[in-house]
């Protein structure tokens, strides 16, 4: 009978730690980033009400106990914000941080509401700094101002190994020196000759490799020009003009032999871009950080890695929807794929916030479950005292 004492308050102890995880993930609904968590439970040894086991029929349970709370990894929910640097990751994975008391680990977390502080740190609301992969665009003077050179490029993915992640910078002053213009490369077609008489013109037929802008000069036997046909933009292919045999000043030219030269446009003109201010930073799906500017250019930073685990349930909760790996999870990794490139494996989206991923309805649901499990539990103890009541009355009786 004592036993039943002892069964019931296991029962009410496992029940109470279900509330706490289940009022804790109530308590979280609207956190962002935050992952929910289910108690589980596990019975305790058996015994033998013989003291001799009889094909495991002669067995006695002796209770429960909490075994221990299980991360929920599921997608949570997005909302939409103004902020560029508000990013939520679609799939597995986290962002990594560092704290600005211990930069010597990183840490982990889903919750993407990051800002720029007055010197440029990459922050999250609790002052952690978000790590990534500096592309090598961007130079950071002493005074905190950066520039970016006039072209680069990068290849598709700068990240190599989890643990060379360094806390980002992102100054809010950076510039841009613009792009000298270039003036248009001109090509020329083998020139021939065409023969005027009587004031009659004459058809001129050139062949353009290229959709381009031709212009056709004429000169007479001495090298003097004559006259200037420049024509609109044509395709590729044969063209025909028809001069009509005067000079520039609308004469009627000497009868002759005339030279037609034909140049067209090989490469166009490129105008000069000015300096450019920084405008705006942005996040693209794998992780870029764009810096973009008001002289149209563009420059890519940094990259912003999505860290993964072998066994993500075996990450240590430390608070502020934050985790830490241990032993059971593994260290971080970077996916491979099968030629062995990083790749993200998830994407990033800017401009929105992924929310708790806790359930109200299974979350109030479980806790009237918990509640009746627990009274059920309370009433095994009493009714065992009751019992015992009976049975020392029968010693009085």
């Amino acid at each position: 009978m004592m036993t039943s004492f002892y069964t019931g308050i296991s029962g009410v102890k496992s029940q109470q730690t279900g509330l706490d995880v289940w009022g804790n993930n109530i308590a979280n609904i609207n956190t962002v980033g935050f992952r929910s968590s289910t108690p589980e439970f596990s019975t305790l040894l058996s015994q033998y009400k013989s003291g001799i086991a009889i094909s495991g029929e002669d067995e006695v349970g002796v209770g429960a106990t909490s075994q221990t709370t299980a991360l929920n990894m599921r997608q949570g929910s997005f909302v939409n914000t103004d902020r560029a640097l508000d990013l939520a990751i679609g799939g597995n994975g986290f962002f990594g941080i560092k704290k600005a008391n211990d930069d010597t680990q990183i840490f982990y977390t889903r919750a993407g509401d990051f800002y720029v502080d007055a010197a440029g740190n990459v922050l999250n609301a609790n002052g952690d700094q978000l790590v990534g992969t500096y592309s090598g665009n961007m130079t950071i003077a002493k005074d905190g101002t950066a520039t970016v050179p006039a072209t680069s490029t990068v290849s598709a993915n700068l990240l190599t190994d989890p643990k060379a992640q360094v806390p980002l910078k992102l100054p809010k002053y950076i510039t841009h020196p613009g792009i000298p213009g270039t003036p248009a490369v001109m090509a020329t077609l083998p020139s021939y000759q065409i023969a005027i008489t009587g004031g009659a013109g004459g058809d001129i037929t050139y062949t353009l490799p290229k959709q381009s802008t031709a212009r056709i000069e004429i000169t007479d036997a001495n090298g003097n020009l004559v006259r200037t046909l420049p024509q609109s933009t044509q395709g590729s292919g044969q063209h025909t003009v028809t001069w009509d045999g005067k000079d520039e000043n609308k004469k009627i030219v000497p009868d002759g032999n005339y030279t037609v030269k034909i140049t067209y446009v090989d490469k166009a003109a490129v105008p000069s871009v000015g300096v450019g201010n920084l405008k705006a930073y942005q996040v693209d799906a794998n992780g870029m950080v764009v810096a973009t500017f008001d002289n149209g250019q563009s420059s890519i930073v940094a990259q912003i890695p999505i860290f993964h685990f072998q066994n993500e349930q075996g990450l240590e909760k430390i608070g502020d929807s934050e985790f830490r790996s241990t032993d059971n999870s593994g260290q971080a990794i970077f996916y491979k794929d099968k030629n062995g490139n990083t790749i993200q494996n998830s994407q990033i989206f800017a401009n929105k916030l992924e929310m708790s991923n806790v359930s109200a309805a299974e979350a109030l649901t479980q806790l009237i479950v918990t509640e009746k499990a627990y009274s059920a539990n309370a009433k095994v103890i009493t009714t065992a005292d009751q019992m015992i009541q009976k049975a020392i009355g029968l010693k009085r009786g």
